[in-house]
């Protein structure tokens, strides 16, 4: 019996995998997230990795949610955005994940249009200066696809020399 456990848990992984790799192009499915899914639900398998496996894989994919949300605000950061339209920035990614494709193009751009209202500019001014905001996802995305064939040092530069931080 607890070899069919094991056969169910290893299926169940590998099954979250397939989703964490598609979720690797498709940006409304959470790859890290499922991927650290499929390595936890090996835990109780034959199959168990290490903790400090777990532990550094964790480490990984939290760093990688963080730098979904971070990275749009810093490119509306670098393209004269105010404090309340990177704060907008972060706001309008984070909405924008629940609402598919359309919503990670425009939840970030939205979101720092109506920081920069708060922040007491015109209209104008304000998409003048968020409209940095989905480009900077759309480098980060480009980043995360070619990130396998490159160290995470040059994926980095790259970004930087994107937008000459």
């Amino acid at each position: 019996m607890e070899v069919l456990f094991d056969i169910l848990y290893a299926a169940g992984a590998v099954l979250l995998l397939v989703l964490g790799l598609l979720g690797c192009v498709v940006p409304v499915i959470p790859g890290p997230a499922l991927s650290y899914a499929a390595l936890l639900l090996l835990l109780p398998s034959r199959f168990a990795p290490s903790l400090g496996v777990c532990v550094w894989f964790g480490i990984g994919c939290a760093a990688v949610l963080v730098l979904d949300t971070i990275v749009p605000a810093l490119g509306a950061k670098k393209f004269r955005c105010s404090r309340w339209g990177v704060a907008g920035c972060i706001i309008g990614t984070v909405i924008g994940m629940f609402f598919g494709l359309l919503g990670l193009v425009l939840g970030p751009f939205v979101g720092a249009v109506l920081g920069e209202i708060i922040a007491g500019k015109s209209f104008l001014e304000s998409v003048e200066d968020a409209r940095f905001a989905p480009k900077a996802l759309q480098a980060m995305r480009e980043a995360y696809v070619e990130m396998p064939s490159q160290s995470l040092k040059d994926m980095i530069l790259r970004f930087r020399a994107r937008f000459s931080l």
